[in-house]
């Protein structure tokens, strides 16, 4: 892992965790048709496993520039979803705004080009090993590749919070 974060500390201020789909619950792999249109994506169980356990102590929203496959799939997994085809920073803003949250009280998990200008304004931002060379120098690189548990990795790295936090609401 690079770029070290004081996970601890910084974990006491996060209220969302953001991230896109692709490239991250995906491998960033899309089944298209004959027209070009796309028709399937794979989405990793363990990372949407880890968004509902997540979800208990955070606000959880997916910025994608694909308003497609993926916003049916967090219809379905009622994830609050913002895309803007053009500017995932737009997005993100969106999404920060709505919730009146702070770049200080976000995590963010990229994997490409389109996620360096979110990675660059979130202090905590993350990216799977195997995230675009670009990215690199604004996150924290996990050991997962995209697609094999970025989500649930998160997790681990935000257990003592999560723990803390249980132990507040049981108080």
């Amino acid at each position: 892992m690079s770029n070290f974060i004081d996970f601890e500390e910084q974990s006491k201020k996060i209220k969302m965790i953001a991230f896109d789909l692709d490239g991250v619950v995906t491998e960033g792999l899309v089944g298209y048709g004959e027209m070009g249109i796309p028709l399937f994506k794979q989405y990793n169980v363990k990372d949407l496993e880890a968004v509902n356990e997540l979800k208990k102590f955070f606000t959880i929203v997916v910025v994608s520039a694909d308003n497609s496959i993926n916003y049916h799939l967090c219809r379905a997994k009622n994830i609050p979803f913002f895309h803007n085809s053009r500017s995932k920073k737009e997005a993100l803003s969106k999404a920060m705004m709505r919730y009146g949250v702070t770049p200080e009280e976000v995590v963010y998990i990229g994997h490409s080009f389109s996620d360096i200008e979110n990675c660059k304004m979130i202090p905590f931002s993350l990216c799977p090993s195997d995230a675009v060379g670009e990215l690199r120098p604004f996150c924290h690189v996990l050991d997962c590749f995209a697609g094999y548990g970025a989500v649930p990795e998160v997790y681990e790295l935000l257990k003592s919070e999560i723990i803390r936090r249980q132990t507040l609401d049981n108080e």
